[in-house]
């Protein structure tokens, strides 16, 4: 299970989504222990976020500047950004599997699917399912993808295709990063 919550990003996603819910946390954190881990996780999403921000005003100011260039600086940070990636997804699975193994005996986890445990703690805590978050996600980010296809072609003239597939990417990926953030994930339903 902690594999799949690390590896898979949309596991990974909805296990973030999950504990960060009032109701687990308040549980949680009665241990030093996920204290702890809960302080670890609030300081490198706030660092990313911070790394995020810094990234949309270069992106911009390559955009309203028209200086091309600047969106190769966004190059340099996608290194910082998969450490603080990386880092996350450690703490959200060491935090995710407490509540597991605090809800699930050994023989009980074994006998469950990865989309019983998630269904359990959707009806428990209230949240939408790891279904439900799924279809909504890929659905937005296949239209986002067609949106930024359309904008790049009809809305600026491309110097070259090169420029093209560079500033599809880069676009791409910010929306990406941006959708996956806690406040649009939260809204998404």
């Amino acid at each position: 299970m902690t594999s799949t919550i690390q590896t898979d990003p949309l596991a990974y996603r909805w296990f973030a989504f999950l504990i960060m819910q009032p109701a687990v946390i308040s549980q949680l954190s009665l241990e030093n222990e996920n204290a702890v881990l809960y302080k670890n996780l609030k300081k490198t999403v706030l660092k990313q976020k911070l790394l995020h921000l810094i990234l949309f005003f270069v992106l911009m100011a390559g955009t309203i500047a028209q200086q091309y260039a600047l969106y190769t600086l966004s190059f340099f940070f996608f290194y910082p950004n998969w450490k603080f990636s990386h880092s996350k997804r450690h703490l959200v699975s060491q935090i995710s599997m407490k509540i597991i193994n605090r809800d699930f005996t050994e023989p009980n986890l074994k006998k469950s699917t990865f989309f019983q445990i998630c269904e359990k703690y959707s009806r428990d805590y209230s949240i939408p399912s790891f279904v439900d978050k799924t279809y909504i996600s890929d659905k937005i980010l296949r239209y986002t993808a067609l949106v930024t296809i359309i904008t790049l072609i009809l809305i600026r003239p491309v110097p070259s295709v090169l420029f093209f597939f560079i500033a599809f990417f880069c676009v791409y990926i910010l929306i990406r990063i941006i959708l996956n953030t806690d406040f649009f994930y939260r809204v998404l339903k």
